[in-house]
């Protein structure tokens, strides 16, 4: 028996044995399976770099939560020494100057601490 098969072209029709049919269809496969295998094989050979690609990705993002600390901790020290209210302070912190309006106490004879506390008696 003959199957008749209509191309994209409507005025010109062509009838193909079955054996035709088999032989195309065939010829489809093979070209699908050897598609499907190169695409396998480029996976298998794509899946070590992937993996080694998230290694790195996983290295990167721990080194940039350490490095926000960082700049978080840097950015707190930084307000705080260049802040109005603390400038004063952080000024004796971290010199010897102190302002004008207060005066070092220099104790010449220091008293010990058991004279300053009193005697508790029975």
């Amino acid at each position: 028996m003959r199957k008749q098969y209509y191309q994209s072209h409507k005025d010109r029709t062509e009838v193909l044995s079955y054996r035709e049919i088999a032989i195309e269809a065939t010829a489809k496969l093979a070209v699908h399976v050897v598609l499907c295998a190169v695409a396998i094989s480029c996976l298998v050979r794509l899946l070590p770099h992937h993996q080694s690609m998230q290694d790195k990705l996983g290295e990167l993002q721990t080194q940039v939560k350490r490095k926000e600390q960082r700049v978080q901790r840097l950015q707190q020290e930084f307000n705080s020494n260049f802040s109005l209210d603390r400038s004063i302070s952080v000024m004796e912190e971290q010199s010897h100057r102190i302002e004008k309006k207060r005066r070092p106490i220099v104790l010449r004879n220091p008293i010990a601490i058991e004279d300053i506390e009193p005697s508790v008696s029975p």
